[in-house]
């Protein structure tokens, strides 16, 4: 029987490989977005983004979510040891990514002269629309292998996938954009692509999965349940894409584009830089609670670990980003963009509030209950609409980061009301008063950095920092023992020596 400090020690582990992931591609993007805004400026920018934005729209609606819903299925075949079973969804997967990615590719070269008149108001592009196709079928194959490797718990293939495909991304898009301007972007989005796909078969390649013959009728049969989860978990994303163009529109014609610039720029750093902590643990703890989902009482101990270690991790970051918030904005962006400030206090507060709903809220992806899924997103992002644009109205931009953390509020009450009315499933007392404790620090670093003249703000922001990270450490020493840990590293170090 595995013991609470293991159970700890394996999710610290995969969510400290995944975050160290998620900050080397961080870096590199960072890179990146410098390197490409000074070969082909801000006009090659904007033509790349439209691009890259149309691309990823036509994926939502045609990828019928099966890289997230696949996993649920496989995750609970390979925890059950039922080989058979694996065999016949890895082949099941592997088809649907093919007619997925086909539909895409098919829809996109169809109605590319659309799509172009559409995006930039002419069909200047509608040609390059059609080799962007070739995206829809590289993201979906790609999306079968990261299923398979996230369901498997692979952590180290995905990691590494990610890197490798990440990086050659980057020294691909580098020498063709600077040899040739503004004309090398569609072979730059189709090359990085392409890279993503071929590290992820590589790797996936690497997992002994036996090939099973499956007749077509079994396909859609056995494939059902998978794209019903996925279509609703498409309707879901299409939700929230759908709300967050309707905001941009309004503001362009609200206050002008260097508005939506603004808003853009600070939800960019709020949801990748403060964000990235989601990304990172959701890659193993989704598939582990997918698979006991049927176990109740397993849930809550699962669901309780990873909130433990999602607060731990995440108090440190609020407050550090609260408390150097315009240091960060002249680092990551420049002067200009100083305006944003009041909307990212608000918005990183939001980010708090979400981790306290965001374990919890698996739990409905995790039993598949799509419908339910729906509904709960829908109604947050069509209130995050509404009051996005009265308190925008009211406020400016930091309205919509007003805004923002109310919808997280929103999120927390529905939640909690689903999953404890729904599944009998709700928060340990453990879990809440380390929460309560972490946020509390979070709390009066947003205050400080909100109302306190900027120089007080540093210095007692910096006493809270300091203080969070104290007792972050001190928590994580309590349920995984640090020094087990440390003392783990120091003898793979001295083995390594020697050899």
């Amino acid at each position: 029987m595995e013991s609470s400090q293991q159970s700890y020690r394996k999710l610290f582990k995969a969510t400290s490989i995944f975050g160290g992931v998620q900050l080397y591609n961080i870096v590199i993007g960072i890179i990146k977005s410098k390197v490409v805004a000074i070969l082909i400026g801000p006009a090659g920018m904007g033509i790349m983004g439209l691009l890259q934005s149309a691309i990823a729209m036509i994926e939502s609606i045609t990828n019928l979510g099966l890289e997230i819903s696949a996993v649920r299925s496989v995750s609970e075949a390979y925890v059950a040891e039922d080989n058979r079973e694996l065999s016949s969804i890895n082949t099941v997967l592997r088809r649907w990514v093919w007619i997925t990615g086909l539909m895409g590719l098919l829809f996109t070269i169809v109605f590319s002269k659309s799509i172009s008149e559409l995006t930039f108001g002419n069909s200047d592009y509608q040609l390059s629309f059609v080799f962007l196709s070739l995206i829809l079928l590289f993201q979906a194959l790609n999306s079968g292998n990261i299923a398979i490797l996230q369901g498997t718990r692979k952590i180290k293939f995905l990691a590494k996938a990610s890197i490798v495909g990440y990086t050659l991304g980057f020294l691909v898009s580098v020498p063709l954009l600077f040899v040739f301007e503004v004309s090398g972007i569609v072979p730059v989005l189709i090359l990085t692509s392409f890279c993503s796909f071929l590290t992820s078969s590589f790797f996936s390649k690497k997992i002994n999965v036996t090939k099973t013959a499956i007749t077509i009728r079994e396909t859609f049969i056995r494939g059902r349940h998978m794209i019903i989860l996925g279509i609703m978990l498409s309707l879901s994303s299409l939700t929230m894409l759908g709300v967050a163009y309707i905001i941009r529109i309004y503001l362009q014609r609200k206050a002008g584009i260097a508005e939506v610039g603004l808003f853009t720029a600070g939800f960019a750093i709020v949801n990748t830089y403060v964000g990235m902590v989601f990304t990172a643990i959701s890659k193993d703890y989704y598939p582990q609670l997918a698979a006991i989902s049927g176990d109740r009482e397993k849930s809550i101990e699962l669901i309780e670990r990873q909130g433990i270690i999602t607060i731990l991790v995440l108090a440190p970051i609020i407050a550090a980003f609260l408390t150097y918030i315009p240091i960060i904005v002249n680092i990551l962006l420049s002067k200009e963009f100083v305006d944003v400030i009041p909307y990212m206090h608000w918005a990183i507060l939001g980010i708090l509030v979400k981790g306290f709903s965001w374990p919890l809220g698996y739990v409905i992806l995790a039993r598949g209950d799509s419908r339910v899924l729906f509904m709960k997103e829908l109604i947050i992002n069509l209130f995050f609409l509404g009051s996005s644009i009265f308190l925008y109205n009211r406020m400016g931009i930091e309205g919509l980061g007003v805004s923002f953390l109310l919808m997280y509020i929103l999120n927390i009450a529905i939640v909690i009301s689903i999953t404890r009315i729904r599944y009998s499933i709700s928060y340990t007392r453990k879990y809440l008063v380390i929460f309560l404790q972490l946020s509390i620090c979070c709390f009066l670093s947003f205050i400080f950095a909100k109302y306190c003249r900027i120089s007080i703000n540093y210095f007692l922001g910096t006493v809270i920092l300091l203080l969070t990270v104290s007792l972050s450490i001190i928590q994580m020493n309590n349920v995984m023992d640090v020094k087990h840990i440390i003392k783990g590293i120091e003898q793979k170090l001295k083995n390594n020596s020697r050899i």
